[in-house]
């Protein structure tokens, strides 16, 4: 398979998916889709029968036996949005193909063959980051917690016996896949989950207030590393980690690790004293040293467990990661403002007598009812009694309003 034929799958991939959503926002009747799905099933077979690679074949009568019994089940069913919905995804194939063949010529809009490539490198880029969010933590494990010595025994607890088991397993499940004509896709979706288990692992550990096993996660680092050297993803010889891009032959973090330790620890001190002190404004400055300026030397320092997380990361990324507070900082203040202007507006609307509610409007009314009711309009002609009904409703709503609002007022005045 080349290149153009992998475009031609992509493109194809995208046009298919573009006319199945446009097929399933149109909502059909349960009636035409079985119809549809039945037609679709035609062509498929035939694609079925004449189909001489066997893994292909397979996957096929798979998929047709899968829709077969779906047309079967849905058929005898009672419930019909259930049942739309079950053709929709067990058909979805079947569906995709036939779309194509008489509709897909329509398709026009070239933006749709970009969301599938889009999805895929959006995709890649979580998983790297997910990645290198757990060598940082790996690290960082590393440094904080002792490696010789009596100190460094651990005795295993259900969690860590559980996290060395899915190691040990992705290693055979790695090593299988590669084994069959180096399937890389099977053994980096291994790798994927082993790294999601890590992570869900060392968080769960934080949270508990406990040490994450020190001796797994050395050991899933280094294999992560191995596998990636194999893969040709990295080539220098890199203990743990991305390589830091440098013009010298000297590892940058193990330089300055030691100085942004001691200084990481001086911070968490001066804090714990500031908060003993309900120092304020030095709080506020340590975490604009946290927020504003490590961030702009490629630091990142997360509080929250002692000793404080030290990592270093590229500097455009926390940069990036800082203006995507920002943003959600400024969200979040917008809509407290929004809310707190609508609930100012909310209570100075229950403050109106219903009485005085219609009686500012003068460019709408010009004569009012005993109650405070428009009974003509601004030109002084009768309003008729649908609008004098809807007007008598606005007045009862707001007499309810005004009434409830008063009953508090005055608990409060009398309390």
């Amino acid at each position: 398979m080349n290149i153009t034929d992998i475009d031609d799958k992509i493109i194809k991939r995208a046009r298919q998916n573009h006319l199945y959503e446009q097929y399933l926002n149109k909502n059909l009747a349960l009636s035409k889709i079985l119809e549809d799905v039945e037609s679709a099933m035609k062509p498929f077979i035939v694609k079925l029968e004449k189909e001489e690679d066997p893994d292909k074949k397979g996957m096929y009568v798979k998929i047709k036996a899968k829709v077969e019994k779906a047309l079967s089940e849905v058929k005898a069913s009672q419930d019909e949005g259930q049942s739309r919905e079950r053709l929709c995804v067990d058909g979805k194939d079947v569906l995709c193909d036939w779309l194509d063949k008489t509709h897909g010529s329509e398709v026009t809009d070239n933006s749709i063959f970009a969301r599938l490539p889009q999805f895929f490198e959006e995709d890649f880029h979580k998983d790297m980051e997910a990645l290198n969010e757990f060598f940082l933590n790996v690290k960082n494990l590393l440094r904080t917690t002792p490696g010789t010595g009596v100190a460094a025994f651990e005795k295993w607890n259900p969690e860590d016996v559980e996290l060395n088991k899915k190691y040990l397993q992705t290693k055979d499940a790695v090593h299988e896949a590669l084994c069959d004509n180096v399937n890389t896709r099977t053994a980096l979706e291994s790798l994927r989950e082993l790294i999601g288990e890590a992570n869900i692992y060392m968080a769960n550990a934080r949270g508990a207030n406990r040490t994450p096993n020190r001796m797994i996660l050395k050991n899933i680092a280094s294999y992560i590393m191995y596998l990636l050297k194999v893969f040709g993803a990295i080539e220098v010889e890199e203990e743990i980690g991305f390589p830091q891009s440098t013009t010298q032959n000297v590892n940058i973090e193990e330089a300055v690790m030691p100085f942004l330790s001691a200084f990481a620890q001086f911070r968490e001190d001066v804090r714990t004293i500031s908060r003993e002190q309900k120092a304020t404004g030095i709080l506020k400055l340590c975490d604009e040293l946290r927020d504003d300026v490590l961030p702009n030397l490629g630091v990142r320092l997360e509080d929250g467990i002692s000793p404080p997380t030290i990592k270093l990361v590229d500097r455009d990324t926390l940069m990036k990661e800082r203006e995507e507070k920002l943003k959600k900082e400024e969200l979040k203040r917008l809509e407290k403002e929004k809310k707190k202007q609508e609930m100012e507006a909310k209570l100075a609307q229950e403050k109106i007598p219903p009485w005085e509610l219609f009686k500012k409007e003068t460019d709408k009314y010009s004569q009012f009812d005993d109650k405070g009711i428009p009974t003509h309009d601004a030109e002084g002609k009768e309003i008729s009694k649908g609008q004098i009904k809807k007007l008598t409703k606005l007045y009862e709503k707001q007499e309810k309003s005004y009434n409830k609002h008063m009953g508090i007022t005055g608990k409060e005045g009398g309390s």
